[in-house]
């Protein structure tokens, strides 16, 4: 292998050793099944580590398994909070680390109605929008916990070009799990759960953007498990605005495909560019390239720090 080597020329040995889905696709659905197994079923809920671009992620994506799973921890990205300011204006803040500060209580509150202690969050606190621009240190970061909790499955956001966090936090996890395996440690299976992404000249939620890819899992909630979600959205008070066309009835669950992170998720403007959340498509292939070629480096060593 040459000294830099793209990052998708990596996804051989990467995806075979450390997703899992190639090299173990028995084992790799063996935990999908258990991830997504109803309360009461004699499969052994998975260790789990949640890797969430920003607090509410959990319940907007996984609501129904966090009183199922082992949780190992929830690791969250960003703070939460833009820092244009106009956002956390809007939500009667003065400030953009009050709103960082409510947007942490919100999610322990949430937690707290799943029965998950507080002492299970980890938030990493980068800038809310900015992850991409930290990818590596947020990959090392992550590595850091999988090694701290051991968790047999890393729940997480699908690369779909919703949101530059979402894509930043994939990206990181696929890093992460690669420098596991690199080091010839036991990775986690890589899971992800469904995010939001563009669909003409709409916003889909609650689907995968190419379904089909890998196996996959819906979960249809109860009315336990759905009163439970609204009650976790309902906790995250400065977001419910956004929610409006979430489904209740089910949550999906795939084991995540192979993704070469030098490309767009998918032709035309991705939804973020929409909505100018503050990278656009070529700036992200930029960033992704580069750290992807610091990344080979890495793997080269076998060490990241």
């Amino acid at each position: 292998m040459p000294l830099v080597t793209p990052f998708f020329t990596l996804r051989k040995s990467f995806d075979e050793s450390a997703a899992g889905a190639e090299a173990e696709p028995a084992a790799g659905a063996e935990l999908l099944r258990r991830l997504c197994a109803p309360a009461g079923d004699p499969l052994a809920p998975p260790r789990t580590l949640l890797a969430l671009a920003h607090p509410d992620d959990e319940s907007v994506g996984a609501s129904s398994r966090l009183t199922r799973i082992e949780v190992a921890a929830l690791v969250y990205a960003t703070d939460g909070a833009p820092r244009d300011g106009r956002i956390p204006r809007d939500a009667g803040c003065e400030t953009i680390a009050d709103y960082a500060a409510m947007r942490r209580a919100e999610t322990l509150r949430a937690l707290a109605h799943a029965g998950i202690s507080s002492e299970r969050a980890v938030f990493l606190d980068y800038p809310d929008q900015e992850a991409a621009y930290r990818l590596l240190p947020l990959a090392a970061d992550l590595r850091r916990w999988m090694i701290a909790t051991r968790p047999e499955i890393v729940l997480t956001h699908p690369y779909e070009g919703g949101h530059p966090d979402h894509d930043a936090v994939a990206f990181a996890v696929h890093a992460a799990v690669a420098a596991l395996a690199s080091e010839a440690e036991q990775p986690p299976t890589i899971i992800e759960f469904t995010s939001y992404h563009a669909h003409n000249d709409a916003v889909a939620f609650g689907e995968f953007l190419c379904a089909g890819e890998s196996p996959s899992c819906t979960v249809r909630l109860t009315d336990d498990g759905r009163a439970l979600k609204q009650r976790l959205l309902a906790c995250h008070r400065s977001q419910t605005h956004k929610w409006n066309s979430l489904p209740l009835n089910e949550e999906r669950f795939r084991l995540a495909p192979a993704y070469d992170f030098t490309r767009p998720p998918h032709d035309g403007p991705l939804l973020y560019e929409r909505h100018g959340h503050g990278v656009t498509v070529d700036e992200w292939c930029e960033l992704v390239s580069v750290a992807s070629e610091q990344l080979a480096r890495t793997l080269q060593t076998c060490v990241l720090k």
